[in-house]
Order: structure tokens, then C-alpha cells, then sequence
């Protein structure tokens, strides 16, 4: 099992925050390098709802299905998919902190047949905290280029 933690500080309230991680529209806007969404059913993300998420990664485009475990309003939102015989799980959550909003995103990553541990053991998981720390600094531009 491998876990990954990634945080960025955002200038903007955290019901702001929130709001952008719950909208299939605004990620359209702001998710580096995808390039089709569809959540089920459509609107903000809710317990239950599935989300197919395509992006264009190292050249090619790969579709991961995520369903949403649970939605903490205003807090917290958890997204569990397996893709390739790997788990996944990302708990992403907002507090408060010094007059603007603290998003943190947890991971971890387990399972898979030995190609895919092998590939992590090799690449390490400074890929994907890369991956997932670009993300967080694309949504923090988002927001705050909004709120000025």
C-alpha cells in the first residue's frame, strides 16, 4: 500500500473551495489536461454519484471511473476507483487556516498484479504526488483568479 499527501494553502473561503471541488462545470475549467467529465447524475457531486473522468496524460488519453464514497458538506469529499487492478482512494478536505482555506488531498494506492507494482517501485510516487500537486495548484489558481 503506498499513501500520498498533498496541500496547498488557498486566498479564499473554504465554502468557496468546496464549492469548486463539488462542480463538474468548474473542473472543466481548471483540471490540467482533461478532456471529458461525466458524472452521474448530473449536478454537484453527492454520495453515490460516478464520475468518468478522461484526461490526456504523458501523450495519451486514459479514462479512470471514480465513485464518490462520501460527501461531507462543506468539508470533505471522498472518491474511490479501481483502475488497471489498482484501488484507489483520495480523501480531499478544506479547513480553515490564516484568512483563507487549507485543501488537502490524501491517498492511497493498493492492490494490482506485479506489472503494476513493479511500475510503482520504478517510477516511485513522486509521479503521482507531482500529478496530484498540480492539480491542487491548478484549482487554487482557479479560484483565486476568480475572486479577484
Amino acid at each position: 500500500m503506498t499513501k500520498l499527501c498533498v496541500s496547498e494553502w488557498i486566498d479564499a473561503e473554504p465554502g468557496r473551495v468546496f464549492e469548486v471541488m463539488r462542480s463538474p462545470e468548474c473542473a472543466r475549467d481548471w483540471m490540467p489536461g482533461l478532456t471529458a467529465m461525466v458524472v452521474e447524475p448530473p449536478g454537484p457531486l453527492e454520495a453515490g454519484s460516478k464520475i468518468r473522468e478522461t484526461r490526456k496524460m504523458f501523450g495519451k488519453e486514459h479514462t479512470v471511473e471514480f465513485d464518490v464514497v462520501s460527501v461531507e458538506e462543506g468539508r470533505r469529499i471522498d472518491l474511490a476507483a479501481i483502475d488497471c487492478g489498482v484501488s484507489y482512494h483520495f480523501a480531499q478536505e478544506v479547513v480553515r487556516e490564516n484568512g483563507g482555506t487549507r485543501l488537502t488531498l490524501d491517498g492511497t494506492i493498493a492492490g494490482g498484479g506485479f506489472f503494476a507494482r513493479t511500475m510503482m517501485k520504478i517510477m516511485g510516487t513522486g509521479m503521482m504526488r507531482k500529478a496530484l500537486a498540480k492539480d491542487l495548484a491548478a484549482l487554487k489558481a482557479y479560484v483565486e483568479g476568480e475572486s479577484r
